[in-house]
């Protein structure tokens, strides 16, 4: 999936390791194609180099006990404070939501929902993994109700109808760093990740290269998406 793939559709691009300032570099620029040439737009993956991203709104006390050698960049998106790091498969989606088919609108609520619904059907097909999304909240979680583990955080920014930012999937990252935050401002809720998940289901994890679970995550998010409207 090498390159620049905009063409029709929503297409996939792997950057592999990348740092927080490379890859928001990378990405603003993908929104000029977008807004200046009509792309249609583009899911970009990759995991980044360990550091914490904070929305606008993130309050100092959820910052509480981050390490010197973590660092913190405040993030123009929606959402609080989230780790990124090795093990973690994030995706920056840059999508016009008014190409939208037939007479719907460009939803920002909705588009959130399909991304919810892509991750969820990726961690089923491929994991065995039943995960749902949560009234009034945003991401994905697995286990009961009364005890959530939230397996992707989401992230989303829109200018002039065009997204940029995503979501971030825990493969098998450091699940330790995210207690040095209040992640996504929810104390309560567990974090985890498919390697976690299939070992408390009594299950092998087999790893795959990050590329490679990026191509089968983006085939569910494909499906979701064009569900509502969002693929040519």
């Amino acid at each position: 999936m090498p390159g620049v793939l905009f063409m029709t559709g929503i297409h996939p691009e792997y950057w592999g390791m990348i740092s927080y300032s490379d890859a928001m570099a990378r990405m603003d620029q993908a929104w000029r194609l977008a807004h200046e040439h009509g792309a249609p737009g583009a899911i970009f993956y990759l995991e980044h180099e360990e550091v914490i991203t904070c929305g606008r709104a993130t309050p100092p006390s959820h910052l509480h006990r981050i390490p010197h050698d973590l660092p913190v960049h405040e993030a123009p998106r929606g959402g609080l404070a989230t780790y990124h790091g090795p093990g973690q498969l994030a995706g920056y989606c840059v999508i016009d939501l008014k190409r939208r088919a037939g007479p719907m609108k460009p939803d920002i609520h909705e588009f959130i929902r399909a991304i919810e619904e892509g991750i969820s059907r990726f961690l089923v097909v491929q994991h065995q993994i039943s995960c749902y999304s949560r009234e009034g909240l945003t991401g994905v979680w697995t286990g009961s109700a009364e005890s959530p583990r939230k397996i992707a955080s989401i992230g989303i920014s829109v200018r002039r109808w065009i997204t940029t930012h995503g979501f971030a999937l825990n493969v098998e990252p450091d699940l330790a760093r995210f207690e040095c935050i209040v992640p996504c401002g929810n104390s309560k809720d567990e974090m985890t990740s498919i390697r976690r998940e299939c070992e408390l289901a009594g299950r092998q994890y087999d790893r795959l290269p990050q590329n490679l679970i990026a191509a089968q995550l983006h085939e569910c998010m494909k499906a979701a998406l064009a569900e509502k409207g969002w693929l040519e």
